[in-house]
């Protein structure tokens, strides 16, 4: 083995992360949304990867042996990446913290280990790596099956937790009121299946290697042309359909169509329906069911809601929720009324998310506000 040369699949694998660099530069582009910076960095990362091993295919590392497992931090940092893209996508309010640090610890941890490989000088290396190739078979050690397998299952959490986020979003999807939403988070979905389905893949591949002792390195290409066949999908897609990729835009306002007047009326409307009827107290209330009572357009009701009150349907629903439960707090009729059947009576269908709006519109959780009011009426 010396000398560099590419063959068919490395070529592939190469272009697929020249591509996805190529993506990752253009999606941060200026102007676009702030979500798409962890999905160019869950790109450049996956392209890192990428590169590093049709160098080492192409047996690249013989000539320069100080790249070999660069990019072994950098894969762990490609599921956290991409659970922090699903977060700031579906949050406008999103911001990246020192908390989130804590996602990258993994990486950090590989760097650690791997930092004494990286300092061996250029003969120990060599070494190393012509120790392991023989024969055009791959021998792996035990603790690169240890890595191989810690990999794959922060692969695996991370797209169940980005497909959890994708879940829960899919309830209020009927509340939204962009139209491009939905070609957009069918895409979302899309990706994040395709997401799931590689750390499946990437698992099935480490079993079937754990019942050989060695194996033909072509066995990784199954992982490694799946990435690219991704980043190629990604790319198609970016050119094909642009806007995917421009925001959910689940929050904000949209494009206006309607006639101020025709606004006013509707907003009027609907406001007068929610004061009178109080269909708020539905938990199961969407944006269709209030089009259907006022016989307006959905589209057009979600425009007005958005226009008058400056905020989404979802949202305005809310403020008329916890408008009810405030009442119930304040009265002190209701001092033994538990804090979850508050949460019941007034719309919402849980606990926890009656505690987080409530605490976000009033700056206090509901049993605070209850116990200040108790203070406030025994003065």
């Amino acid at each position: 083995m010396s000398g560099f040369s590419l063959n068919i699949w490395s070529i592939l694998i190469l272009l697929g992360a020249i591509q996805g660099v190529v993506l990752a530069v253009a999606l941060k582009g200026k102007n676009r949304p702030r979500a798409n910076i962890y999905f160019s960095l869950f790109l450049l990362a996956t392209s890192i990867h990428l590169i590093d091993y049709a160098l080492a295919t192409s047996q690249f590392i013989l000539i320069f042996p100080h790249s070999f497992a660069l990019s072994y931090p950098v894969l762990f940092m490609m599921g956290p990446f991409f659970y922090l893209y699903t977060q700031a996508l579906f949050d406008s309010e999103f911001r990246f913290t020192r908390k989130h640090l804590l996602h990258f610890l993994p990486a950090g941890v590989v760097l650690l280990a791997f930092l004494p490989f990286y300092l061996l000088p250029t003969q120990d290396k060599l070494a190393f790596l012509q120790g392991l190739v023989s024969d055009g078979t791959l021998t792996i050690p035990t603790n690169q099956f240890i890595f191989m397998f810690a990999h794959m299952s922060q692969l695996l959490i991370y797209s169940i937790l980005a497909a959890r986020n994708l879940a829960r979003k899919q309830r209020h999807l009927a509340e939204q009121f962009s139209s491009s939403a939905v070609g957009q988070f069918s895409w979302l979905r899309v990706l994040t299946l395709g997401f799931v389905t590689y750390a499946i893949v990437y698992l099935v591949m480490l079993l079937v290697l754990l019942n050989v002792e060695v194996y033909q390195v072509e066995i990784d290409y199954v992982v490694l042309l799946l990435t690219a066949v991704g980043i190629y999908a990604i790319g198609y897609k970016a050119l094909r359909q642009p806007m995917l990729f421009d925001g959910l835009q689940l929050h904000g306002k949209v494009k206006r169509s309607l006639s101020t007047e025709s606004i006013s009326q509707i907003g009027a409307s609907v406001e007068d329906y929610y004061q009178t009827e109080r269909p708020y107290l539905n938990e199961n209330l969407k944006l269709i069911d209030v089009a259907e009572a006022l016989q307006v357009p959905a589209h057009q009701l979600s425009e007005a809601i958005n226009e008058t009150a400056g905020k989404s349907f979802f949202e305005y629903t809310n403020q008329y929720r916890i408008k009810e439960a405030k009442s119930i707090l304040e009265n002190p009729d209701n001092s033994k009324l538990k804090i979850i059947a508050v949460a019941y009576d007034t719309g919402f269908g849980n606990k926890a998310t009656f505690n987080r709006v409530f605490k976000k519109s009033t700056g206090l959780t509901p049993s605070q506000y209850k116990l200040r009011h108790q203070a406030i009426g025994s003065i």
